[in-house]
């Protein structure tokens, strides 16, 4: 008697278990353990990473008591001196590894460090978008939130990458948090909040200046609708609160900046003028391309489920959408801001052609347009639906993370083939974009600075490097040379660049295309010495 009714406890029990739950913490554990074995591959392949060593050269000025030198240098990063003072973490780390254990800071054992804390950040980043989630839906609609947004390949792209988008994600998503978990009252008789929230968007735009949109976003959220007399008041000094906030970090960083004999605002002031790829008629097409080519089953299935907010916004009782007061007036500030804020950057960069749209930046409204998607269906009851969404997202995640641990970097491969900074003297560069300004990689070091270090040629040797660095421009595609009749092939392999999602950072339409006809790939020739004039590369 006693066994058949521990048996049936035990049956009870599995029958109140929560199997979306289940399946929800299932998916995000898989998620997370499928990005750690994404992590150490790809570090430094982007221009802008190489910003990262402006932070490891302020530890080193730190560390010899320069403080001055120090700030200048945490100040060299263009207008981005939020990420590199928040990269002293790992920067450190990288340091005391170098002093302890004599490992190189600028190898991909030393770096990944860096690489780590995106991990980390990628997972408050989710926990911070779940808190707003479930303040907005239900416990399972918000789920389904989790699971889409995870599951992006926007969301995924930069893990390996020393950048700063998802560090300012980090503080947008917190102040969002803010205004929707508040909503309901506090925000509106507390100034706190909108201090605490203009505090925020200020470090947003700190660590990554292409975000300035995200203060004024933000600013949008905390509007009361609809606006009377009482609430315009309210609304006035919940203004000037968050302005206060917002100002007083830009201040701080300025103040810190003059320590150095430098400017922050004077750096920032200038940076629209340094933005020379992609392409301003692509200002009102490119999100819709990102999301059809980049993110392809999910990226369509977000654009059908935004018509349907969009237009169960305008006619609810036609669709028979039913909402409460309080959460109609949170769906429509969220579509408001997310079209006002698309639409404003992407008449700048059509209209203004002062900005070109990147999947970076994109990567800015992601999280509001899964918001603003679940929005429109969260008064659908059926689970099926909620399961085809999940079965979909993970199927967009699979196919995205496949093809990311395919990518090959040249860099990573080269310092596998033992060739090391600096270069060995006699070097040949050569590559098939025909762009004359190509950015040439520089290899990383040898993993330990007290070891002798062994090279994959001979000090006469010749080091032939074919599309050793940045493919831009892309202007047309030259034949990859062959020379295995006088010189050793080390390594070839696909460029980075024919990787999809990483098109959409630099390249225009045209250069998507040719990039799709002409694979790209890279070269390592060693030429002995004695064949070295045989070889003529133009």
């Amino acid at each position: 008697m006693g066994n058949n009714t521990f048996t049936l406890s035990i049956e009870s029990n599995y029958n109140k278990i929560d199997k979306e739950n289940l399946l929800f913490y299932f998916i995000i554990v898989a998620i997370l353990i499928l990005r750690t074995t994404l992590i150490g591959k790809g570090l430094v392949s982007f221009i802008d990473e190489y910003r990262y060593f402006c932070t490891l050269d302020a530890v080193k000025q730190f560390s010899q008591g320069h403080f001055t030198q120090g700030i200048v240098a945490l100040n060299s990063t263009q207008g981005r001196p939020g990420d590199a003072f928040i990269r002293l973490i790992p920067a450190v780390v990288q340091a005391a590894m170098f002093k302890v254990v004599h490992i190189n800071t600028n190898t991909p054992t030393s770096l990944v460090t860096a690489a780590w804390m995106n991990w980390a950040m990628l997972i408050i980043n989710i926990v911070l978008f779940y808190k707003i989630a479930n303040a907005l839906f239900n416990n399972r609609w918000s789920k389904v939130a989790v699971i889409i947004y995870a599951c992006l390949a926007n969301t995924n792209i930069y893990l390996r990458h020393i950048l700063p988008y998802d560090m300012s994600m980090c503080f947008f998503l917190l102040a969002l948090w803010l205004i929707i978990k508040d909503y309901k009252g506090k925000l509106f008789t507390n100034k706190l909040p909108a201090f605490k929230i203009g505090v925020f968007s200020g470090i947003v735009f700190v660590i990554y200046p292409g975000y300035f949109l995200a203060p004024a976003m933000l600013g949008l959220m905390m509007i009361e609708l609809p606006i009377i007399k009482s609430s315009l008041q309210r609304l006035l000094v919940r203004g000037a609160v968050y302005v206060l906030g917002f100002g007083m970090v830009i201040m701080a960083f300025e103040i810190t900046a003059r320590i150095g004999g430098v400017s922050y605002l004077m750096s920032s002031s200038t940076l629209s003028s340094t933005i020379t790829q992609g392409d301003f008629s692509e200002g009102y097409s490119f999100a819709a391309s990102y999301l059809i080519n980049v993110e392809r089953g999910l990226g369509c299935l977000l654009l059908i489920l935004l018509l349907w907010s969009l237009v169960s916004i305008l006619w609810p009782t036609r669709f028979g959408v039913t909402e409460t007061v309080e959460f109609r007036k949170q769906r429509v500030l969220l579509t408001i801001v997310l079209m006002l804020g698309w639409l404003c950057y992407a008449s700048l960069v059509y209209l203004g052609h002062k900005l070109v749209f990147y999947g970076r930046i994109l990567h800015l409204f992601m999280p509001m347009l899964v918001l603003v998607c679940i929005c429109g269906i969260a008064n659908f009851k059926h689970s099926s639906i909620r399961y085809i969404l999940i079965l979909i997202s993970v199927a967009s995640f699979l196919y995205f993370f496949i093809g990311y641990s395919k990518v090959i970097y040249v860099k990573d491969v080269a310092f596998d083939n033992k060739i090391f900074a600096p270069l060995p003297a006699h070097v040949i560069r050569y590559n098939t974009a025909c762009g004359n300004d190509v950015y040439d990689y520089e290899p990383f070091q040898a993993k330990y600075s007290d070891r002798p270090n062994l090279a994959a040629a001979n000090a006469n040797d010749t080091l032939l490097l074919v599309n050793f660095g940045t493919l831009y421009p892309i202007r047309c595609h030259n034949t990859l040379v062959d020379i295995r009749n006088r010189g050793v092939l080390l390594a070839q392999g696909d460029d980075m660049s024919e990787f999809l999602p990483y098109q959409y950072e630099a390249y225009n339409s045209r250069e998507r295309q040719l990039l799709k006809t002409w694979p790209y790939q890279f070269q390592i020739y060693t030429i002995p010495s004695q064949d070295r004039k045989a070889i003529k590369v133009e």
